[in-house]
């Protein structure tokens, strides 16, 4: 793959690594793997820590891969940047070549439904609400 966003985490971002052909990228952009499990919050962190991959620069580099992750939370002082991010998406919803999979749509009377079918793990793609 030459390209992989990885929202999982944990022992999925080796994953995800291992997939990528040379000149590929992993973005990893979140650690969902922390909402699967019934441990307590400080168990789930150490449980996710014990499955960070650790890349090695001169692995990186002889691999010709490239690794990197986003933190939204800390880009609200990016306005313009995340606009064009944005309006990139948007066109490619446009034009056909961004095309999101919808697992499920639930009517927004049924928002409590839908969000306890995502925190299930259920969905496999965009969980939307309708009116």
């Amino acid at each position: 793959m030459e390209l992989i966003l990885d929202p999982l985490g944990g022992s999925h971002w080796k994953k995800s690594y291992r997939a990528l052909r040379h000149t590929g990228r992993l973005g990893m952009y979140g650690a969902s793997t922390l909402s699967e499990s019934g441990l307590v919050r400080p168990l789930a962190f150490a449980k996710l820590a014990l499955g960070l991959p650790l890349y090695n620069p001169v692995s990186l580099m002889n691999s010709n891969r490239s690794v990197f992750g986003v933190n939204l939370g800390h880009l609200w002082h990016e306005v313009d940047k995340i606009s064009g991010w944005t309006e990139v998406l948007l066109r490619g919803i446009d034009e056909g070549w961004v095309r999101p999979h919808v697992d499920r749509a639930f009517p927004l009377a049924q928002a409590g439904e839908a969000q306890a079918y995502i925190e299930a793990r259920g969905n496999t793609g965009k969980v939307v609400l309708t009116v």
